[in-house]
């Protein structure tokens, strides 16, 4: 399934469901990048009902997206970074929730709430903590990733202010950030890639302190990352040596597995929240890759623990889509755990399912 915008496209986010619907809401935001238009921010969502694409709204934004974070916690609540006369900054937005639900047929405005500007303004993407969901009340932690920094932020309640909490910096002759990841089991740890490299940043220490650090974790620069968020110390990583390689932090001689099924640069990286050996890649081949990592999964992990016996289980390439023309940009799981979507610069979204054989495969 797919849906066409008519103009540029790098960004794309899952919306997280939300507990008081009683139907699954399977809905992505895809942010437009435009010099000389207005930019937009599509509200997409998919039927499982009807297997199709149905635009709900759509949201004007003053500038060309980089990035779209939505708050786990908050449905209203938006995290877009973007570029302004040449500097990079993040805004806080909160959403016009009951017009989209409306299906209102104007564009329609955000109220910006707060925004964060930095000395380097080089803010290129902000993550939440991945440990608040719906529900949660009080004060909320982002991260904002910039060139050559890390800064943690404290977000009010109400989403109308923000407070600096700590800091990484960098050498700004060194490598610049190109990819990060909060972990979503240590709240003070989070991963970023710097060239080649990856290291692990400890938050609770004032001397920047690095946990963990894999050298030359790819042949060249490093593009994104992805926590599994069901087995500890365990990291994703995706470069720009058309490689995917899956680490144990802590044992930096060797990855645990390396997939190099793409012919260029691999844009993105995402582990299934579900199901932890579902794990998807895109990149400029214009190509997504469904893995099964299972033998690297918590499910693994749990039956070495139960000494069960039997044939070796192997991480293989499941399918791959060749449904864009264009370099691949994003990709993101759906908060169903069987539906994905990806996006590429012409400005194309599609919709893919994990195929029924694999699904089956994990459920019984």
């Amino acid at each position: 399934m797919s849906y066409n915008l008519r103009f540029k496209v790098r960004s794309l986010a899952s919306l997280p469901a939300s507990e008081e619907s009683e139907d699954s809401q399977i809905r992505f935001l895809v942010g437009t990048t435009t010099l000389r238009e207005e930019n937009e921010i599509h509200v997409v969502e998919y039927s499982e009902a009807s297997n199709d694409l149905t635009c709900l709204a759509v949201l004007s934004h003053p500038n060309e997206l980089w990035s779209i974070t939505p708050c786990p916690a908050d449905p209203s609540l938006m995290f877009t970074t973007y570029s302004q006369a040449g500097k990079s900054n993040a805004s806080l937005w909160r959403v016009p929730i009951d017009a989209i639900e409306e299906r209102a047929t104007h564009k329609l405005e955000m109220e910006e709430c707060l925004r964060i500007k930095t000395p380097s303004n080089t803010v290129w993407s902000v993550l939440w903590d991945p440990n608040i969901c719906e529900g949660h009340e009080g004060p909320m932690s982002v991260i904002s990733v910039e060139s050559h920094h890390l800064r943690q932020w404290t977000i009010g309640e109400d989403g109308s202010s923000a407070a600096a909490a700590a800091i990484v910096e960098m050498d700004p002759d060194s490598e610049p950030f190109t990819a990060a990841s909060w972990d979503p089991h240590w709240d003070h740890l989070v991963a970023t890639g710097h060239g080649r490299n990856v290291s692990i940043w400890d938050l609770r220490s004032s001397n920047q302190t690095v946990a963990y650090s894999i050298p030359n974790a790819h042949r060249q620069r490093l593009r994104s990352m992805d926590h599994n968020p069901d087995r500890l110390y365990t990291l994703a990583t995706a470069g720009q040596d058309g490689c995917i390689k899956f680490w144990d932090v802590r044992q930096p001689a060797a990855p645990l597995a390396s997939m190099s099924n793409h012919s260029h640069w691999v844009t993105n990286v995402k582990y299934n929240r579900f199901y932890d050996q579902l794990v998807v890649s895109a990149g400029t081949d214009g190509v997504v890759n469904l893995w099964d990592m299972v033998d690297i999964s918590s499910n693994k992990a749990e039956e070495d623990g139960a000494e069960v016996s039997g044939h070796k289980d192997e991480n293989r390439l499941v399918k791959e889509f060749k449904d864009h023309e264009e370099s691949v940009y994003n990709v993101v799981w759906g908060c169903d755990a069987w539906v994905f979507a990806s996006v590429s610069y012409d400005g194309k979204l599609q919709v893919n399912l994990v195929p029924p054989k694999e699904k089956y495969n994990i459920l019984l």
